[in-house]
């Protein structure tokens, strides 16, 4: 694929003016947040967090990386931050890839 027919913008995707410095404060604020979680060990809280904020879970999905693609549905996160994918065989443990939300 292509970049430039995938790439966007928050502003495109918001249709708003995002302020960049504000953005950035708040990268950092959390940045700082979750690093002091897993420096804590408080991984579960840092997996429901991201789980709360995301709309991943249920979704049909492809993950492509260097030796392989796994196409499936999304059905987890599991305690290291692996999503857990469902094939028509198996359940997959995904740990990094690029991923496309299949329609």
């Amino acid at each position: 694929n292509n970049l430039k027919d995938t790439a966007t913008s928050l502003s495109k995707q918001t249709k708003a003016n995002i302020s960049r410095v504000k953005l950035l404060r708040s990268i950092i604020k959390n940045f700082d947040k979750n690093y002091s979680k897993l420096i804590d060990k408080d991984y579960n809280s840092i997996r429901k967090n991201w789980l709360s904020c995301s709309n991943i879970i249920g979704k049909r999905v492809q993950i492509t990386d260097e030796k392989s693609v796994v196409d499936g549905l999304v059905t987890d996160v599991d305690d290291n931050g692996c999503l857990i994918v469902n094939t028509s065989k198996e359940n997959v443990r995904v740990v990094s890839g690029d991923l496309t939300i299949l329609l």
